[in-house]
């Protein structure tokens, strides 16, 4: 039900601080806003269940002029049962928090008279609208990777026609130069999908344009062979996420993994390569470990 009456926010900074407020309460972990961009929405849109391409113009019901992005946690001890059903698990509960939380904030915005739509993997691609919002950074395993969660999130986002809106900005955290020196995910990764080298513009895994999917074109990136990951997953009889399980931005909250975080955005490559073997010294982001599974199950003795 869409209000009769828009209210009317005194500045666009409280519109913007209403707003997060309110995916908190919803349950969020992060929040941020940024401007609709054409360049990362499908189009057409096409509708499985009418079987039939959609036009932004003649079929959405409003022109966005913002997209609200939204980020939930997935469990941190689950996901270090990757590559199992428990990573099954934790990622649909991922999902489902995500798509509610959308929900949600697209209710509150239209009985506040604005014009809203949720969407979670659809529309539009989550991850370069959630690094235009200021959450994270594209990372080696083609994710946003985020301070102190890592990986470890699910993305949903409301497009609607509010725009009197105070705009997140795009931030650097030292991602992208950290990724470049650890590989952990590369290497962790059981079908190879996961580059190597350093950030490119076009694929350098395959040159065949009948392999090769559109949107992996013309971006500078981390760019990694999607049909073998999903290959995997049909072998596995289930999905992966051992490149979530063995991000070192993947941690658990405590102070000293905060201080190595914000380290990051300063240190030259070699300090990187220091803190990944660290990482591994640790014990951090071990995969294909039977006992991780085994001990998740006993986690019930501290409730």
């Amino acid at each position: 039900m869409l209000a009769e009456n828009k209210y009317r926010f005194n500045t666009p900074k409280e519109a913007a601080l209403s707003i997060k407020s309110a995916a908190r309460l919803f349950g969020a972990l992060r929040c941020g806003i940024t401007k609709r961009d054409r360049r990362w929405d499908y189009d057409p849109v096409y509708d499985a269940s009418i079987e039939r391409e959609l036009s932004w113009e003649k079929d959405f019901p409003f022109e966005p002029k913002t997209v609200i992005v939204i980020m939930t946690e997935m469990d941190f001890l689950t996901m270090a049962a990757a590559p199992s059903w428990l990573t099954d698990a934790a990622t649909g509960d991922g999902y489902a928090n995500a798509i509610k939380i959308a929900g949600q904030l697209t209710m509150f915005l239209r009985q506040l008279g604005y014009q809203a739509v949720a969407s979670m993997n659809d529309l539009g691609i989550n991850a370069p609208y959630a690094a235009a919002a200021g959450l994270g950074e594209g990372g080696r395993n083609g994710q946003v990777i985020t301070p102190k969660y890592g990986p470890r999130v699910r993305i949903s986002k409301v497009y609607t026609d509010f725009e009197s809106v105070e705009y997140d900005k795009a931030r650097t955290f030292g991602v992208a130069d950290f990724c470049k020196n650890c590989k952990r995910c590369a290497v962790s990764c059981p079908s190879q999908a996961i580059t190597h080298g350093d950030p490119t513009w076009e694929p350098a895994y395959s040159s065949d344009p009948d392999y090769i999917w559109n949107a992996s074109r013309g971006v500078l990136k981390f760019h990694n062979d999607a049909k073998k990951c999903a290959k995997f997953w049909i072998d596995n009889d289930g999905s992966c996420a051992n490149c979530i399980c063995a991000c070192p931005y993947n941690k658990p909250d405590f102070w000293h993994h905060r201080l190595v975080d914000a380290g990051n955005v300063i240190a030259p490559g070699p300090v990187h390569s220091f803190m990944r073997e660290m990482d591994i010294l640790f014990g951090y982001g071990k995969v294909n470990d039977p006992d991780r599974v085994k001990n998740f199950w006993k986690l019930g003795k501290s409730i």
